[in-house]
């Protein structure tokens, strides 16, 4: 990952966490924060368009909204596996948050965390195993509890 890629990836969670807190205490955000939250948003990254590894060579607008709708119901893995068995396409992390956009893939993985919280996986499991598959941490070098515990919000 380069690390312009890293740096919007982290100003992003930033700015996604600034947002949270300002809807939980909006008596807190100076309208300075508001305002730069609120412009960040607008341009997408500070302006900078995020090209995500995949998505030049994905031109098939059908792999794509295959992507986004499987996204909805499944867990990552089963996305990718299923898109690369009936695509005949090769499918790994970054190509599939190319196909589907940040906001699914956060998604999906809010929806894995609380399946495995109802399996008695403890977030010191889930990064370990997230870990272990190479899963994205979103800007962080690896998952931990703490991580995703974050991203439950």
């Amino acid at each position: 990952m380069s690390s312009d890629h890293r740096f919007l990836m982290i100003a992003d969670e930033a700015v996604d966490h600034l947002e949270r807190l300002m809807k939980r205490f909006p008596h807190l955000a100076s309208e300075h924060v508001q305002d730069a939250v609120e412009s960040w948003q607008k341009r997408g990254s500070g302006g900078i368009e995020m090209v995500m590894p995949g998505t030049e060579a994905d031109p098939d607008e059908a792999l794509v909204e295959s992507a986004i709708a499987l996204i909805q119901d499944h867990m990552v893995e089963d996305v990718m596996d299923r898109l690369a068995e009936e695509n005949d396409v090769e499918m790994d992390y970054d190509r599939l948050i190319g196909l589907v956009g940040k906001d699914r893939y956060i998604g999906s993985l809010r929806r894995e965390i609380i399946e495995l919280r109802e399996n008695s996986v403890s977030m010191e499991q889930m990064a370990e195993l997230w870990n272990s598959m190479g899963k994205p941490a979103l800007g962080q070098e690896q998952w931990t509890a703490r991580t995703i515990s974050l991203l439950l919000g």
